[in-house]
């Protein structure tokens, strides 16, 4: 049974089941049934992505000029050992940036709300975005493997946010799973190959689930103890 996150600006985490999932515990988890295109149930929750980041990407670079993802990620990684976390589903970041009501300063908020430092840079405030992407995972995850009665081995993070190389190792620590990151453009990846099953040209969905893993590499992320 699959474990995914497809991470973009929203995450969406779950499984692929064999049919709709309806008990009680199924819905007050918060996760969804929906039907693919091969007649399974995706039964996932959709929870926040990367849209904390990019607003705050987006008010920084209104400011001072464009920034790189290299400059961001060496500034995260030298500011690991900073301890804030925000809980990235609080209603609070669902809205974007406004002149008098920035993503940086409701994170601040947050932060002084729950006792914690205020981020004193960029690195900062990632790895408190980070941080709290992770723990969201790993939480979402508890629940589903609860709701399931399974536990997972590894965990397989598809779309933009693959990508993000310390978000997919965060995500190892947190979780205690495997990640397995890639490949980035799998919703076009996706389409291609339910097109090509229905026009007959490949004889199963799973046939073109393994020529993807065949022709796209995927990077491992192991969890540090």
């Amino acid at each position: 049974m699959p474990l995914y996150i497809s991470s973009g600006t929203w995450s969406l985490l779950g499984s692929e089941l064999g049919e709709p999932l309806t008990t009680v515990e199924a819905m007050e988890s918060g996760f969804t049934n929906e039907v693919a295109a091969n007649s399974q149930i995706r039964y996932l929750k959709n929870i926040m992505g990367m849209w904390i980041q990019q607003e705050c990407v987006r008010h920084w670079e209104s400011q001072e000029g464009k920034l790189t993802w290299k400059e961001l990620d060496e500034q995260t990684l030298l500011e690991e050992a900073y301890q804030g976390s925000i809980d990235v589903n609080d209603l609070r970041f669902l809205k974007p940036n406004t002149y008098d009501n920035l993503m940086v300063d409701r994170i601040d908020a947050y932060l002084e709300e729950h006792g914690m430092e205020k981020p004193k840079n960029k690195g900062q405030y990632m790895v408190a975005i980070y941080r709290g992407l992770a723990t969201a995972y790993a939480e979402a995850i508890g629940d589903l493997e609860r709701v399931l009665g399974v536990s997972f081995a590894s965990l397989n993070i598809i779309g933009g946010g693959s990508k993000n190389e310390i978000l997919n190792q965060w995500a190892a620590d947190a979780t205690g799973l495997t990640v397995l990151a890639g490949p980035v453009e799998a919703t076009a990846l996706g389409n291609l190959i339910v097109q090509s099953w229905a026009t007959g040209e490949l004889a199963s969905l799973q046939e073109g689930r393994d020529l993807i893993r065949t022709l796209h590499k995927v990077k491992t992320f192991t969890p540090r103890s």
